[in-house]
């Protein structure tokens, strides 16, 4: 049986296992947006000629960032669903 000091840690676990649930939502949320931006910017860089021919270097440097985003963002997208699954199984 666990005794008193248990279970207020306890309960103190799983109020920052929710917030550290909420804080990664937030920065997936964040990452998205970036991602979208990263890859906006990728694809105009890519239509202009003298930022191709003068910044090359650079471009792949956007590429590999568009590229680490994305793979990033797909990697905290079950972060949604495990919210949503603490959330139905509370109420």
């Amino acid at each position: 049986m666990a005794g008193r000091t248990e279970r207020v840690q306890s309960n103190e676990i799983e109020s920052r296992v929710w917030d550290l649930l909420f804080e990664a939502e937030v920065a997936r949320d964040w990452l998205s947006q970036v991602g979208k931006r990263s890859a906006k910017l990728h694809k105009n860089g890519m239509k202009n000629t003298v930022f191709v021919q003068e910044h090359e270097p650079l471009l792949l440097d956007l590429q590999n960032i568009t590229n680490a985003i994305t793979e990033a963002d797909r990697a905290l997208n079950p972060i949604a669903a495990m919210i949503e699954q603490r959330l139905s199984g509370e109420q």
